[in-house]
């Protein structure tokens, strides 16, 4: 196997099944424990996207939203995540920054509103913050009933590709 960039990844798949094998790494969520796994991944020369909330970003030293978030969202004890210089760094390490959604919400539970704000008002945070256009979302939790249809028309609308955590290559 071949370790490759998300993005590189995304166009293969769009060309047809890749003739070779090859892998691509992300992580979701923005927890602080991903710079030291990206620090690692970027000596090995292995580049990694991690899927973030700008919400959760910019109140990374919130005590109170972090144990909230964690219990309540995520599910887990609470951890710190990443705050924006953090994210600049993954960057700077060569990996990429895709959007996870504004504050990793279950979309298929969300109004017309909030989901213009999970998903369009998170890419505009993302390309304000780290001066880039182009960006790849992955919904939270990842599932088919995680999303609804007018979710994905949104979400397929503004970026290079949309992914789930449903195995193999699919399309809702």
């Amino acid at each position: 196997f071949k370790f490759i960039r998300y993005s590189d990844a995304v166009s293969l798949l769009s060309d047809g099944i890749p003739k070779e094998k090859y892998i691509c790494l992300s992580f979701d969520d923005g927890f602080y424990n991903n710079l030291a796994a990206a620090e690692f991944l970027a000596k090995e020369n292995i580049p990694c996207m991690f899927f973030i909330n700008p919400l959760v970003v910019s109140k990374a030293y919130d005590k109170t939203f972090k144990e909230t978030h964690c219990v309540n969202k995520l599910h887990c004890k609470p951890m710190d995540f990443l705050d924006w210089d953090g994210i600049k760094t993954l960057l700077k390490l060569g990996h990429e920054i895709g959007n996870h959604g504004f504050s990793h919400k279950r979309l298929s539970e969300c109004t017309r509103e909030d989901l213009h704000l999970e998903i369009r008002d998170s890419l505009t945070k993302l390309e304000e913050k780290l001066d880039q256009q182009q960006y790849h979302f992955a919904w939270c939790y990842g599932r088919e009933n995680d999303i609804n249809k007018e979710a994905l028309i949104l979400a397929n609308a503004l970026h290079i590709s949309t992914a789930s955590a449903i195995r193999g290559h699919n399309s809702l």
